[in-house]
């Protein structure tokens, strides 16, 4: 049973020391990290001294404060977004203070009904390995 995923995504997200005030579309812009025409389909949601939120169209959404960035995109190639982030901070940023990173990929399957919810639950997680409480949740 093939499923196609209805909507995916991918973000990255870094801890560190931020200056989310800097963080705009035109700065990306300036810095030869996006292109002028994003600048069209850009959407800022806010961008203050402590929180900085916005959009470039549906493939990117950046989100900053100062002890977290947060970039995510619904839109393959989505290596697209690693370079976006590593030449943010190698190239640009590259005295910016980051202690972890972490890539994360956020799938949403709808199956239609819940008889095939169900058998795929069962399939990912068999009732057996429940226990006692098996009886409960087959009910």
């Amino acid at each position: 049973m093939r499923i196609e995923p209805e909507n995916n995504s991918v973000s990255i997200v870094l801890l560190g020391s931020f200056n989310a005030a800097i963080f705009h579309p035109a700065w990306f812009v300036a810095n030869n990290l996006l292109s002028k025409n994003n600048l069209e389909s850009s959407e800022v949601e806010i961008i203050l001294k402590e929180i900085a939120v916005f959009k470039i169209g549906d493939w990117l959404r950046i989100q900053v404060v100062p002890d977290r960035f947060i970039a995510e995109t619904l839109e393959p190639p989505f290596v697209r977004l690693s370079d976006l982030v590593y030449k943010t901070f190698r190239e640009v940023l590259n005295h910016t203070p980051i202690f972890k990173l972490g890539i994360n990929r956020k799938v949403h399957f709808t199956v239609g009904d819940e008889e095939t919810r169900n058998k795929i639950g069962k399939m990912l997680a068999p009732q057996e390995a429940w226990g006692e409480w098996a009886d409960f949740i087959a009910r």
